[in-house]
């Protein structure tokens, strides 16, 4: 355990959980050697995710009662944080922490004051990397991923991924516009400046919104290579376009576009935050 007086709080988001959430409690547990706390923030679980945490005497367990999306439940398991942690690791249950990945995180934040969010590569459990750092979306980017008809006429800057990262994956860290929250690493003390997740939005894109907001305080957001967690990677909302995730979905994306005054192109917002 480390002596050093780095602490990180992991506030990990549990709904219907069971199938996870042991193997990722027990992955920080074995393979984090930093001083740490874990908070499992639960939105009203139907199996038994809570009884496999209450199996844990020193995992606190916050229980809301009902599903009360990403937001709401992240930031409660926030505040609950202990005052001596310096980072709040935001973590998906379906997630398993690798050996070394978070010390190699906090001393990329210890080198360079100016990053208040860090996110390590993802992986499927094939091995596969994952796409989990993009571009700032456009509306049209995202439409053209239901319509043919905007894909036909390619309205707006359609590509988001990081397709060049093969260039980049020897460097210490490189810069991106926002990476999904599956597994952040945050500065507690830039998160107390740019604030906490909106909770006007319920389940997405809550990410990309507190991704532009740490931007537009000044502070970076950095992808950080040779790291590794393993993401099984739930994308709730596309299994059935009609629940009510997927209609959250559309509808948090078209809140995000009004809050940040911009639809179509990237550039304006780049000018703006200095990108």
């Amino acid at each position: 355990m480390d002596e050093g007086g780095t602490m990180i709080s992991f506030v990990i988001l549990t709904w219907n959980s069971e199938k996870y959430i042991g193997n990722c409690i027990e992955s920080i547990l074995e393979n984090v050697m930093l001083q740490n706390e874990v908070i499992v923030v639960d939105n009203g679980s139907q199996d038994r995710t809570r009884e496999i945490v209450k199996n844990y005497e020193n995992v606190v367990l916050v229980e809301m009662g009902s599903n009360m999306g990403t937001t709401v439940s992240r930031n409660e398991g926030i505040r609950r944080s202990s005052r001596e942690s310096k980072y709040i690791c935001i973590l998906d249950s379906d997630t398993v922490v690798q050996s070394g990945t978070f010390e190699r995180l906090v001393d990329v934040f210890e080198k360079n004051e100016d990053i208040g969010l860090a996110v390590p590569f993802m992986f499927y459990a094939d091995g596969r990397r994952q796409n989990s750092f993009k571009k700032f979306p456009t509306l049209f980017q995202k439409l053209s991923k239901l319509s043919p008809v905007a894909t036909m006429y390619r309205w707006g800057e359609k590509d988001e991924s990081y397709d060049d990262w093969e260039s980049d994956r020897n460097a210490e860290f490189f810069d991106v516009d926002y990476a999904i929250s599956a597994c952040w690493l945050i500065k507690k003390h830039a998160l107390e400046r740019v604030g906490l997740f909106d909770e006007k939005i319920f389940y997405s894109p809550e990410d990309v919104d507190l991704c532009l907001r740490i931007w537009k305080n000044k502070y970076r957001v950095v992808a950080v290579p040779k790291t590794r967690i393993i993401h099984h990677y739930q994308r709730i909302s596309r299994k059935n376009p009609l629940s009510r995730m997927a209609v959250e979905h559309l509808r948090g994306l078209l809140y995000y576009f009004n809050k940040h005054g911009y639809y179509i192109s990237r550039k304006k917002l780049y000018r703006n935050i200095g990108r």
